[in-house]
């Protein structure tokens, strides 16, 4: 009789144990998933910053920079990002400046790119 004892405490405390570590189990998991989406965000941030960089080198149309950034961004970022773009021209270069700030906690990151004029062809 006692053997049936020992039995059944030793199976109510795998429950217990499986009750106190599946949340921290869960939550790690839900976590790391959102590190590799902000992380994703950011390198397309990076991407497209750079892609706008090469355009306004080669066609020289800041409107259509600006809004390749905003379209593309606002199509492939996967959380919800508050962005601020800033295109400034001078006689030798472009730069593109986006300041992107995640809705979960408040840092601003900045992704700035340039291009100089004189070393694209002009065709």
């Amino acid at each position: 009789m006692d053997c049936r004892l020992e039995t059944k405490k030793a199976q109510g405390s795998f429950t217990v144990e499986a009750a106190l570590i599946m949340p921290v189990i869960l939550g790690i998991s839900v976590l790391f998933i959102y590190i590799t989406l902000f992380f994703f965000d950011r390198c397309t941030i990076e991407h497209m910053v750079s892609m706008a960089c090469l355009d306004l080198a080669y066609e020289n149309d800041v409107g259509s920079a600006a809004d390749m950034i905003n379209a593309s961004l606002n199509e492939k970022l996967m959380l919800d990002w508050d962005l601020a773009t800033d295109i400034h021209e001078d006689d030798l270069s472009y730069h593109v400046r986006v300041e992107a700030c995640p809705e979960l906690f408040n840092k601003r990151f900045i992704h700035s790119s340039y291009a100089l004029k004189h070393f694209c062809p002009k065709y």
